[in-house]
């Protein structure tokens, strides 16, 4: 299949936004001005950097006013300083900061940089944002530079300005040179030079860019340069704007109402975490706050959804709270109070469990906690409150020995039944109904025999999974060795041992969401090592392979398995769209829809969409990828999709793909028009957590981008294409 001639010329692709708002064109290229004169290198001590400098973000807001988002006081013969401001208190915390993490001008002393922000000098007590701000700032080497450039950007006259500094004090000044962006790049165009920064192409700190100047006087024209980029051009504006300044401990995206909700604080920042709840809108941001910034505690650790999501079970500690309770908040009543489900906790050694099980009827709630007891040596026990009466009971039994606690647990609301492990290095499993009555141990002496034990590392290490309400499936181990591997499942209902048999390596266990199977991986001791994956099947009752597995469910009544199978078996066959090329990668969409990318020349790959319905592949796009990129697909393809992070998704109406390679968000239109690189991750080990159409139009992506370990999520519009 060959695409029309059309799809390789870039000249057609109309980028709707190329003229809006402030990030566009700001000036005319024959109406700029030069003039030269000798530097003025700005504020500081005698001559010398120094003092304070700030990073401002347009229309960033803390305590409902416009403020710098964060600002270094700087000391040359000391640690400096670094605040960064949160919504509710500008600029209040502060961490010590070395001197060798900031990067400095040798030709003027009007910035600096740190991480990916610059920040300019300015007077102690700035409580607003000035009227002009650094955009970009670009230096021929970090090292004694013998060029610097500065680009303000006039926030209320919409104009640019630039400045070039040369060695002996030499400075010359553009005014209203032309600015104009394009999907990551932004050029700034004059009579005197012509200045383009593309934010795919990453500079030699983390943060910075690579910058190709060319100064039209010059016979040497093109020179690479290395460039901070700020104002309207900073990382959390453009080109997709983040909707949360401070880091997300725990996102969710509900489709339905078009919203995230998030708990988010300066983790990592602040002595305590101080994570507040809130509901933002992805169409216009609009903010609600379900739980308010809390003083001397933790906040929000954890949030669950019942089945319906109208209502919000919270982990949190809140102002006065010793410990993490657990609260209930209805969302169909916004104004309505937190509620106190379990009895108050005094000691943070009590605090409740990240896991609680929430009924189907939303009417009871299962979770962890010490509340019994008191002291410095308290252990979890299992409780239950129920949610119309309030009434909280204790489900595990009264007595263990010393230092035994309910180490994880399961509810069957099917069968009424609760299945809860209890124990300190090795454990015991326990049965009883949903109300705690009717408690015995479940005896496994028969298949565990002397050699093998259960531990309490089946909760930490993925080796207990429950799946379809009934079945229970465990890893036991020959401890202390850890040597001999033994895969269980257990029938809930019966109260039997229905399968067992001996691995030859280490095993941990995943709940595929797609098939009613429970994934086996073995010889998973390091990140580096490619698992050997097994199925057990519970409908055969049987271990197999993948291949096994999806042979057998190929031919399920099930249309959901079957198209399921179909498309693993595809990916397992390595079925291409042309046998004149070579398979990278096959990314699942839908039960029905597979992205596949393959090559016939060296790193340029066509991109298909496969339907496995009607066995059917369509050639869609092309792409080019750096060796990187493809080393990057390889590994994510020997990993099953129930632990693969999200790599791509399709919208609705299946006219684009949103492509994660390695921090690299590509827009895969399927209408024959040039991919778009949407987003270039700054930091060095980015992650993307989920990635998404919010509509046809609107895209988000979530996860670390600008800062290892700093969560965000990024919005970003579709710009109408064309050919």
């Amino acid at each position: 299949m060959k695409l029309p001639i059309v799809f390789f010329i870039l000249a057609f692709l109309i980028l709707g936004f190329q003229n809006c708002s402030d990030i566009g064109e700001i000036g005319l290229k024959s109406g700029s001005n030069s003039e030269s004169s000798t530097a003025d290198n700005g504020t500081g001590y005698g001559g010398k950097i120094g003092g304070t400098f700030y990073h401002y973000i347009p229309d960033y807001k803390c305590e409902n006013q416009y403020s710098a988002f964060s600002k270094i006081e700087y000391y040359p013969s000391s640690n400096s300083i670094y605040y960064q401001s949160q919504e509710n208190q500008c600029l209040s915390i502060d961490q010590q900061l070395s001197n060798s993490k900031l990067d400095f001008g040798n030709l003027q002393n009007k910035v600096l940089g740190y991480e990916e922000k610059i920040f300019e000098s300015g007077n102690k007590n700035i409580s607003t944002i000035p009227q002009k701000i650094v955009e970009i700032w670009c230096v021929d080497q970090w090292e004694n530079p013998s060029l610097e450039i500065l680009s303000y950007y006039d926030l209320k006259n919409k104009k640019a300005e630039s400045e070039f500094y040369f060695p002996n004090s030499v400075k010359q000044t553009e005014t209203n040179p032309a600015r104009i962006t394009s999907v990551q790049s932004v050029k700034l165009t004059s009579n005197a030079f012509d200045l383009i920064i593309d934010k795919s192409n990453k500079g030699l700190k983390p943060g910075t860019f690579i910058g190709q100047l060319n100064r039209l006087s010059f016979s040497s024209r093109d020179q690479k340069l290395q460039c901070r980029l700020g104002g309207y051009l900073d990382a959390r504006l453009w080109p997709a704007k983040v909707i949360n300044y401070e880091n997300y401990v725990q996102a969710e995206w509900d489709p339905s109402v078009r919203k995230f909700y998030l708990s988010e604080g300066l983790s990592g920042l602040a002595p305590l975490a101080v994570n507040r709840l809130e509901r933002i809108s992805a169409i216009d941001g609009t903010k609600e706050i379900l739980v308010e910034n809390v003083t001397e505690a933790n906040g929000v650790a954890k949030f669950q959804f019942d089945s319906l999501r109208k209502n919000i079970f919270l982990k949190a500690q809140l102002t006065g709270d010793k410990a993490y309770q657990l609260y209930h908040k209805d969302l169909s009543n916004m104004t309505s109070p937190l509620r106190l489900l379990n009895s108050k906790l005094v000691d943070f050694a009590q605090s409740i469990d990240n896991f609680f099980n929430i009924s189907p009827q939303s009417d009871k709630i299962y979770y962890l906690d010490g509340s019994q007891e008191i002291g410095s040596d308290i252990e979890s026990w299992l409780k239950m409150v129920d949610l119309k009466t309030g009434n909280i009971t204790q489900i595990n039994q009264d007595i263990f020995a010393a230092d035994e606690e309910v180490r994880y647990f399961e509810v069957s609301y099917k069968y009424n039944k609760v299945i809860y492990s209890v124990g300190f290095v090795t454990i015991d499993l326990w049965v009883s109904d949903l109300q705690g009555k009717g408690r015995h141990k479940w005896d496994l002496s028969e298949v565990l025999g002397s050699e093998y034990k259960l531990s309490f590392g089946i909760k930490m290490n993925s080796q207990w999974q429950f799946k379809n309400d009934k079945y229970l499936a465990l890893v036991a181990t020959n401890s202390p060795q850890i040597s001999k591997f033994l895969f269980i499942v257990l029938d809930l209902e019966s109260e039997k041992v229905i399968f067992s048999k001996k691995l030859s390596e280490h095993a941990i266990l995943f709940t595929n969401n797609d098939l009613p199977v429970i994934e086996v991986y073995s010889g998973v001791r390091t990140s580096d090592q490619i698992p050997s994956i097994l199925f057990y099947n519970i409908e055969n009752n049987s271990l197999g392979s993948v291949l096994e597995t999806m042979n057998y469910f190929k031919n399920s009544l099930n249309a959901s398995y079957m198209n399921y199978a179909k498309n693993q078996l595809s990916n397992l066959q390595n079925l291409l769209c042309s046998y004149e090329e070579n398979l990278l990668i096959r990314i699942p969409l839908s039960n029905k829809k597979t992205l596949v990318l393959a090559n016939s020349t060296v790193n340029n790959y066509n991109i298909y969409l496969y339907d496995s319905s009607e066995n059917s592949c369509q050639l869609i796009n092309k792409l080019a990828l750096s060796q990187e990129s493809v080393t990057y697909l390889k590994k994510n393809s020997s990993i099953s999709l129930s632990v693969q992070p999200q790599i791509a998704s399709i919208s609705e109406d299946e006219k684009n793909i949103l492509l994660n390679i390695n921090g690299r968000i590509y827009l895969i239109p399927s209408e024959q028009l040039p991919p778009i690189e949407v987003y270039t991750a700054l930091n060095d080990t980015p992650t993307i957590n989920e990635l998404g159409f919010i509509t046809n139009e609107k895209v988000f992506f979530r996860g670390s981008l600008i800062k290892n370990y700093w969560n965000q999520i990024f919005i970003w519009d579709i710009p109408k294409l064309r050919h």
